[in-house]
């Protein structure tokens, strides 16, 4: 299969529509390559491509909030990616007395991948079909800038932080144009052509079926399912009897053939049947796509200025889907604090989540992403402290393509640098300014 019939095919999977109906089967091989012909399939070329790049990078595993190393930001866990493009966070905190100062933004972040800087660079859209395609690989490197508030008990300056981010992602199992999807979807390839292989030669038969049925002038004597060599054939075939007009009259024909309406309905059934097999088996491969591994390494840092404490975080981050609803996320890092006043510290952390999605995209091309609920959990430990457990159930609430807002109830066991104890109640705004525009242009 040619790199473009890959690509359209791979495009329509991954939306959820599969290449499958039998009708369109027919029509397609009954297509005159004409100028009209040609303008209609580039055109659905093209619709595709735009497809493949709404529904590409739009799970959950692709985060538009600020990392979880943001005290203040609704994200407890990593995910293995970031947006395809360009994601805005904007973090607030829950409700809290204006005289506490809490009811501000406290923080904010930009992340973009490194596709979105050399499509810049290039001067090319971000969402050009070829560069997108092309640009696979640079999409797995993502670089984030933002900024914290910072409290002079806990970090030794109350000037804000500046926040800066990498990550690289590794293992990438769920980009449609990677090499684990393009390997999968050989076998959709597979499937596809096999039902058309099977489609066409039980078209052949049918036509065979309704020949000898109806036109009185056919070999009686042929047992063949290929009825290419009975002169009668091609003299049946040029009064159309299968076109819109002449069908009536050929089917209520062949109707008072009960005999050959057992075979034709013999034949519609194996068809059909061959058209679930092949439904199943691209199913299962799209399924496979979505539920790939994706494994990511990443390294965040807070800077403060004067005497304020800088803190760095190496990451590693792992994503598994359970299934196409429910995905499965792992933090593994290193954290150390640089106390320019007190003694430095270095400690382990461990974080899970499970991510549930909620209900199911729109059919518009560009479409918000489902509503997802999540639950998670931290332990954080260092040498000369008690651990530092933390809990959060959240809500993603998405309002829009490319806009959403997260919902966060966290739990803290005990007082750490820059939270409190107990519950607290946290939301943002994530945009994903791309994919908003392309929504309403």
């Amino acid at each position: 299969m040619s790199n473009m019939r890959r690509t359209t095919f791979a495009i329509v999977v991954m939306a959820g529509s599969f290449l499958l109906n039998a009708g369109a089967a027919f029509a397609q091989a009954k297509e005159p390559d004409d100028y009209s012909t040609w303008i209609r399939q580039q055109v659905n070329k093209a619709l595709a491509a735009k497809k493949a790049i709404a529904e590409n990078g739009n799970g959950t595993a692709n985060q538009i909030e600020s990392p979880s190393v943001d005290q203040t930001a609704t994200s407890l866990v990593d995910t293995s990616a970031a947006s395809d493009f360009v994601s805005l966070a904007l973090n607030m905190t829950g409700l809290l007395p204006a005289a506490e100062g809490e009811n501000k933004p406290q923080s904010g972040s930009v992340t973009a991948t490194l596709y979105s800087l050399v499509a810049a660079a290039k001067g090319v859209s971000l969402t050009d079909p070829a560069l997108y395609q092309r640009g696979t690989n640079w999409r797995r490197l993502a670089f984030t800038l933002g900024s914290e508030e910072s409290k002079l008990t806990d970090h030794f300056t109350d000037k804000p932080s500046t926040n800066i981010g990498l990550k690289l992602l590794i293992i990438n199992g769920r980009d449609v144009y990677s090499s684990n999807a393009q390997t999968r979807l050989g076998a959709a390839d597979s499937a596809l052509v096999d039902y058309q292989t099977l489609e066409l030669m039980i078209r052949n038969e049918l036509d065979c079926q309704v020949f000898r049925a109806v036109d009185p002038s056919a070999n009686p004597k042929s047992t063949s399912k290929d009825c290419k060599d009975d002169p009668a054939y091609l003299a049946f075939l040029t009064q159309n009897p299968f076109d819109v007009k002449n069908w009536p009259g050929t089917r209520a024909a062949l109707e008072k053939k009960p005999d050959a309406m057992q075979r034709v309905n013999q034949l519609l059934a194996a068809l059909a049947e061959g058209q679930s097999v092949a439904t199943e088996r691209i199913t299962e491969v799209v399924e496979q796509i979505q539920r790939g591994r994706q494994l990511s390494v990443a390294y965040f840092t807070k800077l403060r200025e004067d005497d304020g404490t800088d803190e760095h975080r190496a990451e590693l981050i792992f994503d598994y889907g359970l299934s196409t609803r429910l995905n499965w996320t792992l933090n593994a890092s290193v954290d150390r604090r640089d106390r320019k006043l007190q003694d430095d510290t270095t400690s382990g952390r461990f974080a899970t989540e499970f991510q549930a999605k909620l209900s199911s995209p729109g059919r518009q091309v560009w479409t918000a992403r489902p509503v997802t609920l999540s639950g998670g959990a931290e332990i954080t430990k260092d040498p000369d402290s008690d651990a530092l457990i933390r809990a959060q159930a959240k809500l993603v609430v998405p309002i829009t393509a490319g806009v959403e807002v997260p919902i966060a109830y966290s739990y803290a066991n005990r007082d750490a640098d820059g939270m409190t104890s107990g519950s607290r109640l946290k939301f943002s705004l994530a945009v994903d300014p791309v994919r908003f525009r392309e929504r309403f242009r």
